[in-house]
């Protein structure tokens, strides 16, 4: 079987709302890709393009929430696996073959990704593009348990978001089946993709997966993270609401009762939300930096010259780029995002 014949056993699916120049360019990105993709847009007006691939779908779901839309969308795949990708993002395709063929080779494990690279969306310097590496601890590792509370237990430990790994269809769809009268809010709809975890062993492969575009002005930046959740009295709704449907949904596979797996649950996440919390305290270098950036006339600069000299101390994104291919796909991301240079304004 070809690279070909094993992608059209995959259906990638895109969620996108009211960001018509991010589709234009992911649309392009994936034109040629023997994939099957159903776009999910909420959007109040359809995409105003004709879309010439005979392998895209378009689904127009105005005002629908995005935990309903993927609820909805994912009922409809046929395909064996299934992939989420954001519209500013690039997932890509011989990283989801190779990613297929080792969860056909090894059937104890149910999930399976790559490595990530980011770029910055930065307005002030369009056209310079630098990348780096998303995730810089555990480049490649797999979780391997014959405990599954134990597996999302682990992944919370160490979390690296599984939410657009290569997944079997049925258990994505199975874990949002449901999701949209449960949950809604963005944070809280990212974990229901431990869920499959519950069915067997995940890896994350030595190959470049995704390239993801990293901006101060994301939702994952703007919306209340889970540690804040938590304690806000305000979110106490939606966390027994997400809680309950956590648990609910695992004791179909496990011999326990909900109370057990509920408790456990919260045990898992109130101990990746004080991780969360610890890692946006400032640091003392922070602190530091917040004086200096205060001093008259010298302090901007300073910061300035401080952070070209971070810069050049990044890390060799050659520690994830491995192969000649992923080299050339990058290449070809960039130009992919220099051409449609729009969707950065």
């Amino acid at each position: 079987m070809n690279k070909g014949e094993k992608l059209q056993d995959v259906t990638l699916v895109i969620p996108t709302h009211n960001r018509v120049n991010y589709l234009k360019r992911i649309l392009d990105y994936y034109e040629s890709a023997p994939l099957r993709i159903i776009v999910a847009d909420s959007s109040k007006e359809k995409f105003p393009f004709e879309i010439a691939n005979q392998n895209i779908r378009y689904y127009h779901c105005p005002s629908t929430s995005l935990p309903q839309k993927l609820s909805d969308v994912l009922q409809v795949v046929e395909t064996t696996f299934v992939v989420m990708c954001a519209d500013d993002d690039f997932t890509l395709p011989d990283a989801i073959k190779q990613c297929v063929d080792f969860l056909e080779q090894n059937k104890v494990f149910v999930v399976a990704q790559g490595n990530v690279l980011s770029y910055l969306k930065d307005k002030a310097n369009i056209g310079k593009l630098g990348f780096s590496i998303l995730y810089k601890d555990m480049l490649s590792f797999t979780i391997e348990d014959n405990d599954p509370m134990k597996r999302i237990e682990r992944l919370l430990k160490n979390y690296k978001s599984i939410f657009y790994a290569v997944h079997y269809t049925e258990n994505l769809q199975f874990a949002f089946d449901g999701v949209g009268q449960a949950i809604q809010n963005l944070y809280l709809n990212e974990y229901v993709t431990v869920l499959p975890l519950i069915k067997g062993n995940y890896a994350e492969l030595p190959l470049l997966f995704q390239v993801r575009e990293y901006s101060q002005d994301s939702g994952d930046k703007v919306t209340i993270n889970l540690d804040q959740m938590l304690h806000d009295k305000a979110y106490n709704g939606a966390i027994e609401s997400f809680l309950d449907f956590m648990a609910r949904k695992i004791c179909f596979d496990i011999n326990e009762s909900s109370k057990v797996v509920r408790d456990k649950v919260l045990e898992y996440f109130q101990t990746f939300a004080q991780k969360i919390s610890e890692s946006k305290a400032l640091s003392f270098k922070k602190k530091v930096g917040n004086k200096v950036a205060k001093l008259p006339v010298v302090g901007k600069k300073m910061i300035q010259l401080n952070r070209k000299l971070e810069a050049l101390k990044k890390e060799d994104i050659s520690l994830v780029l491995r192969a000649e291919e992923e080299k050339r796909e990058l290449d070809h991301v960039s130009s992919i995002i220099l051409k449609h240079r729009n969707a950065l304004v």
